[in-house]
């Protein structure tokens, strides 16, 4: 599994849901941290297929270079699937003729994240005495395809609805809670009429709500990715929501490796192009999920195998949706 920073809010979360997933079904879990550098991951991709026996991989597109580490892959005969952020706009057709060991992506559903956090905020905030809503946009980095697809979710938003939305600015940044925190430390001061600010990621929301002072409180503030510190801050009224779920995504991948390995047909011959859910927490369900990242050692008791052909052989179909995840991760007593 290859991956940004070994101490990101975000994929620190992913990593230990998807080593409990690993655990359970009897699957070794190396994690490659590339700390933000395209060439560090592929020379340690050059070193960790020399030094050791790789089954499959998995991969993302991280700054549009998905396609050296896939080649390198393909070249090796490895296995790899990718997942958070994938080839963009490259024909699907064509990747699955180009890379005969491309098994399948799955991303999270980018666009209706940004979208649906874009119509929280602006449902429940207030408009200015022209009855305008105006929003600050804090993105991600600006090639990043999770950064593009959520912007592109808010703006369809703004288009389809029939309130005054304006984005007074957007800024694109480098997914750094800090860079948020100096933006936004300017910009709060000079707009009285803010109604709310949209951002990318929670890392990027808890920046902005650094810059806040008391006059500022009435401006609401959302991320995506429900990392631990947004889940908290929202449960402590300080974030308005975060929206997520995708963290989880590894875990499903791994369910679908594991059979793999064990020769089942895991897309049974359709679409092997996923998306994963994502949905919102406010305050009204926010301890619940952060009771849930309190308590991770109980991960290791969630039953994986519960979602694998390997063991259920009535399973037809392989069922990430919310609807099967939620009772499979709180389980009722």
């Amino acid at each position: 599994m290859t991956l940004r920073q070994q101490d990101d809010a975000f994929f620190s979360l992913l990593v230990d849901f998807t080593r409990a997933a690993c655990d359970n079904l009897d699957m070794d879990l190396y994690t490659i941290y590339g700390n933000n550098s395209i060439s560090y991951i592929s020379e340690n991709i050059d070193s960790i297929l020399d030094k050791n026996k790789i089954d499959a991989m998995i991969i993302l597109n991280y700054q549009d270079k998905i396609n050296e580490i896939a080649d390198k892959l393909e070249s090796n005969k490895i296995p790899f699937f990718v997942y958070n952020s994938g080839f963009g706009s490259n024909n699907k057709n064509f990747l699955k003729s180009k890379y005969k060991f491309f098994l399948g992506e799955m991303l999270p559903t980018d666009e209706y994240a940004g979208y649906f956090l874009g119509k929280t905020l602006i449902d429940n905030s207030q408009p200015n005495g022209k009855g305008e809503y105006h929003l600050i946009s804090l993105a991600g980095a600006v090639a990043d395809e999770a950064s593009i697809k959520r912007i592109t979710g808010l703006n369809n938003f703004i288009k389809q609805s029939k309130k005054k939305i304006i984005i007074d600015k957007i800024f694109y940044l480098n997914w750094q809670r800090d860079e948020a925190a100096k933006i936004m430390k300017n910009e709060v001061s000079k707009m009285n009429h803010l109604s709310a600010i949209w951002a990318a990621s929670d890392e990027l929301a808890l920046g902005a709500l650094e810059s806040l002072d008391t006059k500022a409180k009435s401006i609401l503030i959302g991320g995506i990715d429900w990392s631990f510190e947004g889940v908290k801050a929202v449960s402590e009224n300080k974030l308005f929501a975060t929206v997520g779920g995708h963290f989880m995504d590894g875990a499903w991948i791994s369910v679908l490796l594991h059979d793999y390995f064990h020769g089942i047909d895991i897309f049974d011959g359709n679409n092997n192009f996923l998306n994963s859910w994502m949905s919102l927490i406010r305050k009204n369900n926010s301890d619940k999920y952060l009771n849930f990242y309190n308590n991770r050692k109980k991960w290791k008791k969630i039953d994986f195998k519960k979602l694998s052909k390997v063991y259920n052989s009535r399973l037809k179909h392989y069922d990430f949706s919310e609807k099967n995840i939620l009772p499979l991760i709180f389980p009722k007593d």
